[in-house]
């Protein structure tokens, strides 16, 4: 491992303390954190740079009259001439220091770079730039070890179609799309590679954008300059025009360029939207001039983007859609990486296990733990954990584990904040005595990866977001108390708050929890994103509140937020059934106004309308999950069941542990036949699938399940009224119980029973259709 001595003044230690955070204990050597308790010692600074490989000298005003500065800058000169450091990196900080400033010693002046930067991004860049440079050199089979790509020529070959070209003229914007896990971002360095854009060693700078993130989201994902995130930066985005972002971001964007530094921007529904359209701001800023000619936008992209709408791009581009791997090349990466972990194997046993899987490189992976775990034979008798890779990474990993309160708090904390720095959470569990070794426990679970630009923050499996979120965890009271300590702390003290990511998601939380956050801290991207959270929690009043309260200054707020805004603005007034849901609506166009109406019908249980617009909506919409499950409720409360069927199935098959899908295909199979010949073995598939189910309402379900199988497939009547009277008595959930148990007294035209019920239970009306 190769480490980087940071020299500095002590009047930049602010700087320096927050670029040991983004290089990581283990990767530099800083005074404060790295040497002995006690005074410094010339001998304790003179035995430190000789175990670095890299010397990081901090340029300032400060810095170049500092003694000690001094003494480090010519005993790192001598090590170097004596091949003990490998390189010296200056980097200069300050504005008002020249590249001919007397101070600064002659042999620095004469052969490096001494431009000013500020950005912490960009520094933390150089450092690791070098460290990872040092590393290949010492370690030439590291290099191989760490490229775990394979094939992909005729992709590699048409990606050099389009970016060599006899003008010779660079794409401004590159996208590669495809699903999460199927190797964009390799495929994306390969290409650059290949292409001498950067070398093997250069790893650039990650940015993550989410589907709720907006250009505010962004600006603070750039900037990171010195302490620009904290709050009088915050509160000044909510004062500025959409125009001066863009403005601002084409001048951060061009301080990167001039570095020489890439950005991957990892977007998950940001800059590209999830029906292939181009966010209208990143269309102004992408066609800068300013960018003509040059690589700026390397967007690692989620969707596609639409030919219509690549069509507002002036500048040149390239869209590229990767795939699951071929056959040829799924093996091909398969046996390197078994190979690398010293796996043996029969090629005929490996053939068999290979036609199990998709060519997802995170399935091989997956697939190659299994085997050295269990040995290739018993996974052959593995089929469906392979080919159910990620619900089986999840429920199988997961489920035990958040059953365990150390696991359980750290998990939820990192799922409700989406992103969080590793410093912040440690300040929320600065108690718990085991952390750092369950941190350790959960990355190699793969409940989280490290991102930022120094890896310093941590970012929640979204698979396992959805498991929380839908199964609504919660934190422990004592954690709950000191998030809302830490939300207070920012609400009223502006002296000392944490990064951008974690002020924004704690003020999230606060909104969520219904604290009463200052206007002018509210960015419209924090509203989405609490308004989201609220919406999932069904707490639809405060949808609307909150909405009404940001919505009238649209014109600080970018267009796709405004619009998501009122799209769960519009959702939860057709929730409550609101009028003013007729005003709301005006914002949408088909189909999703179809969807919309839809809702808005079934839930004013005018279920013939609502099939009407739902048949539309699903007809139409590119992304059908959610109209699909809304027009299989209207068909079910219409007793529609065969049309029921395909929809249900089809939902059943995308999300097999989502247990109100499992609970309405169920329906339509127990219904749906006439002349009793069910399918027992996918009922019972189901009712087993919905008792090993975690949410919370599952075992209400399950029991209800058991009971409509008892009656209609076993002939078991008796003890199946019995298991449903039993749910209405002691579950949580009755109304679903109620309802098959007074369908059955119906059947058997028990009108006294069925009397009896009603005046037992006299909530009929208001059972959740969403059951």
């Amino acid at each position: 491992m190769s480490i980087a001595f940071i020299s500095h003044s002590s009047k930049n230690k602010p700087l320096v303390e927050e670029l040991f955070k983004k290089l990581g204990a283990n990767n530099c050597v800083v005074d404060k954190y790295t040497f002995e308790t006690g005074a410094k010692t010339i001998e304790e600074i003179f035995g430190n740079l000789q175990r670095t490989d890299l010397f990081v000298l901090i340029i300032s005003s400060a810095a170049l009259e500092s003694n000690w500065v001094k003494k480090e800058v010519k005993f790192s000169k001598l090590l170097l001439g004596q091949q003990q450091i490998k390189r010296i990196l200056p980097i200069n900080i300050d504005k008002n220091v020249n590249y001919d400033d007397p101070r600064i010693p002659s042999w620095i002046r004469q052969n490096y770079n001494l431009k000013f930067v500020a950005n912490l991004n960009i520094i933390a860049s150089k450092i690791k730039r070098q460290l990872r440079e040092i590393i290949i050199e010492d370690n030439p089979k590291i290099a191989e070890r760490i490229q775990n790509f394979v094939g992909r020529n005729s992709q590699i070959e048409e990606f050099e179609d389009n970016y060599i070209n006899i003008e010779n003229l660079k794409p401004s914007t590159i996208v590669v799309s495809g699903l999460e896990g199927v190797g964009r971002r390799s495929f994306l360095k390969k290409a650059f590679e290949k292409n001498k854009v950067f070398n093997q060693s250069y790893e650039p700078i990650p940015i993550n954008l989410e589907i709720n993130d907006g250009i505010d989201d962004l600006i603070l994902k750039l900037d990171e300059g010195f302490y620009s995130y904290k709050k009088d930066f915050i509160t000044s985005l909510l004062k500025k025009e959409i125009s001066e972002k863009i403005d601002f971001l084409k001048e951060l964007l061009l301080e990167y360029l001039n570095n020489n530094d890439f950005i991957f921007f990892i977007d998950n529904g940001c800059l590209i939207l999830r029906k292939g359209e181009l966010n209208d701001w990143f269309v102004a800023l992408a066609n800068s001039a300013e960018f003509h000619n040059r690589i700026v936008f390397c967007i690692i992209s989620r969707y596609r983007p639409s030919i219509t709408e690549l069509l507002k791009l002036k500048n040149k581009y390239i869209v590229q859609n990767i795939g699951p791997l071929s056959d040829s090349d799924k093996e091909k990466l398969f046996v390197k990486i078994l190979n690398h972990r010293n796996i043996s194997f029969e090629m005929q046993k490996l053939t068999k296990v290979l036609a199990f899987m998709n060519g997802f490189p995170e399935q091989l992976f997956y697939t190659a733990d299994l085997i050295q775990d269990n040995g290739i034979d018993q996974v052959l008798k593995m089929e469906n954990y392979i080919t159910d890779y990620y619900d089986n990474k999840i429920f199988n990993q997961f489920r035990n584990i958040l059953q365990n309160p150390k696991y359980k708090d750290i998990l939820v904390v990192i799922s409700q904040f989406g992103t969080i720095s590793s410093e912040y959470l440690i300040d929320i569990f600065f108690d718990n005595e085991e952390f750092d070794s369950t941190l350790e426990v959960l990355y190699t679970l793969g409940a989280y990866e490290l991102v930022g630009s120094g890896k310093e923050f941590l970012k929640i499996n979204y698979a396992l977001a959805d498991y929380i979120s839908r199964n609504t965890i919660a934190v422990s009271p004592a954690i709950n108390s000191r998030i809302r300590y830490k939300i207070d702390t920012i609400v009223n003290d502006t002296s000392d708050i944490p990064t951008y990511s974690d002020t924004l998601n704690t003020l999230k939380q606060g909104l969520i929890k219904g604290i009463k956050i200052p206007d002018h801290l509210l960015l419209p991207s924090l509203v989405l994103k609490s308004i989201s959270a609220l919406y999932d929690n069904k707490e639809f009043k405060s949808v609307i509140s909150l909405a009404n309260r940001v919505i009238e200054n649209t014109g600080y707020i970018d267009r796709q937020i405004q619009r998501e805004i009122h799209y769960f603005l519009c959702l939860s007034y057709a929730r409550l059934q609101d009028s003013r849901f007729e005003t709301e609506i005006r914002y949408f166009s088909f189909p999703e106004s179809e969807f919309l109406y839809g809702l808005y019908f079934r839930m004013k249980r005018n279920y013939a309308k609502a099939k009407v617009h739902l048949t539309n909506a699903v007809r139409n919409m590119p992304y059908k999950t959610q109209a699909r499950s809304e027009l299989v409720l209207a068909l079910l409360a219409l007793h529609e069941y065969s049309e029921a069927e395909s929809l249900a199935s089809e939902n059943y098959k995308l999300h097999k542990n989502n247990p109100f899908y499992i609970q309405a295909y169920f329906k339509c199979l127990i219904n749906r036949p006439a002349d009793g010949n069910y399918d027992v073995e996918l009922l019972n598939d189901l009712a087993n699938r919905m008792a090993h189910n975690p949410h919370p309402r599952a075992k209400d379900m399950k029991l209800v399940m058991e009971a409509v199988l008892d009656y209609y497939v076993n002939g078991h009547h008796d003890q199946a009224k019995l298991k449903l009277r039993q749910s209405i008595n002691f579950g949580q959930n009755k109304v679903n119980a109620f309802a098959e148990l007074s369908k059955i007294l119906k059947e058997e035209n028990d009108l006294a029973a069925i009397a009896e019920l009603n005046k037992q239970y006299d909530n009929a009306k208001d059972i959740n259709e969403d059951e």
